[in-house]
This record gives C-alpha cells, sequence and structure tokens, in this order.
C-alpha cells in the first residue's frame, strides 16, 4: 500500500491512538492522510515517522492535539516532499524550525549525484501558531507555505469555539478565553495548551 486517506474518518470512539499507530507497519506507504482525527497525538505521529520511512507526502490538516513534538518527528523522512499542518493549533515556531534545519542545502562540494537527490520540502502553517517572521529559513529546502487548507474557515472555527465554550459553561465549567479577535484565540490557545503541558517554552 503507498497511498492512504483517513481522513475526517470515524469519531474520537472508533479512532483510537493505538489503532492509529498501527499505520507504522505500512512500510512503503508514501502519501497519508490523516486530518481531522482527534486521536492523532504527538505518539502516533511520531510512530508513523519511525515506520514510514517512504513518506513523501503527509497531511495532518486539524488535527487539535498534535504539537511540536509530533512534528518534528517529521524531520526523519529523507524523501518528504510535502507536510500539510494546516490548523493544527499546537504546532510553533519552534517545531518549524527544526524541520527547516533537518532539510539544509547541501554545500557546493557535493557530488552532482547528491545534489540530484535533492528536492524542495514544503510545509504548509497556516492555522498553526507558528511566527513565519521569525523563522530562519536560510540555507534550508524547505519552503514555509503560511496558507491555511484546513477544513474550517477563521469564523467556522470561531464559532465552534464559542460553542463550546457555552457548552462549558452550562456544564458550569470555567473559562476565560478572550475572545475578541484571532490574535487573543492564538495566544489564548498557546497559554492553555501550556498549562496543559502540551507545549513548552
Amino acid at each position: 500500500l503507498r497511498s492512504l486517506s483517513m481522513a475526517y474518518a470515524g469519531t474520537d470512539l472508533t479512532l483510537t491512538e493505538h489503532s492509529l499507530k498501527r499505520i507504522a507497519d505500512l512500510k512503503n506507504l508514501h502519501t497519508l492522510d490523516i486530518s481531522s482525527i482527534a486521536a492523532v497525538s504527538n505518539a502516533v505521529l511520531t510512530e508513523i515517522a519511525s515506520g514510514c520511512k517512504e513518506l513523501r507526502d503527509i497531511l495532518v490538516r486539524s488535527c487539535t492535539y498534535l504539537g511540536d513534538d509530533g512534528v518534528c518527528s517529521l524531520a526523519q523522512l529523507s524523501h518528504l516532499e510535502h507536510a500539510d499542518l494546516s490548523g493544527c493549533l499546537l504546532v510553533t515556531t519552534k517545531a518549524i524550525q527544526t524541520l527547516l534545519n533537518a532539510f539544509p542545502i547541501q554545500p557546493d562540494n557535493t557530488s552532482v549525484k547528491e545534489k540530484s537527490r535533492q528536492h524542495t520540502v514544503t510545509v504548509v502553517v497556516g492555522g498553526t501558531i507558528c511566527d513565519v517572521g521569525s523563522l530562519r529559513t536560510r540555507k534550508s529546502r524547505m519552503v514555509v507555505d503560511q496558507s491555511d487548507y484546513s477544513s474550517l474557515s477563521s469564523s467556522t472555527a470561531r464559532d465552534l469555539l464559542v460553542r463550546s465554550f457555552i457548552i462549558d459553561a452550562l456544564n458550569a465549567e470555567e473559562d476565560d478565553s478572550p475572545m475578541d479577535n484571532d490574535r487573543s484565540i492564538a495566544e489564548w490557545a498557546e497559554r492553555e495548551a501550556r498549562e496543559l503541558g502540551l507545549i513548552i517554552k
């Protein structure tokens, strides 16, 4: 099997971390789309990257529990050509910089054969909390695409967040998140993730 798409499949109860880790057994996989699956976590992506060394194209759009550790595991994929992280709110500048550093442009004294194996790698970061302006892209063959191809528009995402907070309020769960603008939402999401131990700065 060279291509697998499970995007938007199953529910939080039917697709578990354990079941998704089995994807790592597909050693010849070139293309994988596991977008918008809640069980996609750092541990799941790390396991997949360790087992599927031939991966070239991976889409993990809107995976809300995927953070820096999982994304950093993609650095070991020497054949990687495209990674779409759109809408992964826990992915920070640190992880993207790690990927940029993992795919350097080979020096001028590299053999022609080695240079011919080099390819451009694209990483899509729209909808993450990556500050593209602070990335050091020089000497990397990775291209940072700021597009957001995740399934939710920002207004739909905001509506879902508001609905979630209303449900939490009705269930007597306290919530102090600001909902003024996209920047305050991103800052709030990063702060909450840090408090939960999902990201470390």
